[in-house]
């Protein structure tokens, strides 16, 4: 499994991050996290997106557009 992220807002205090998960070209989920920084947010994201992927609440499934 890949995991891709990308800062998606920043503000004075406040960073937005997004991660997404793939398998080979196939999107498995992806989520957001907000922090007062970058590697926070970034962290805050990811273990969103792992306990979707644990969990069964997996995004629809779909083709990466790259």
């Amino acid at each position: 499994m890949q995991i891709h992220v990308r800062l998606v807002h920043a503000e004075s205090g406040s960073r937005v991050v997004a991660v997404t998960a793939f398998q080979g070209d196939l999107r498995l989920g992806s989520a957001l996290g907000e922090a007062s920084d970058a590697e926070a947010a970034e962290e805050r994201a990811l273990q969103r997106l792992l306990a979707r992927l644990a969990g069964g609440q997996i995004d629809q499934i779909g083709r990466a557009h790259v």
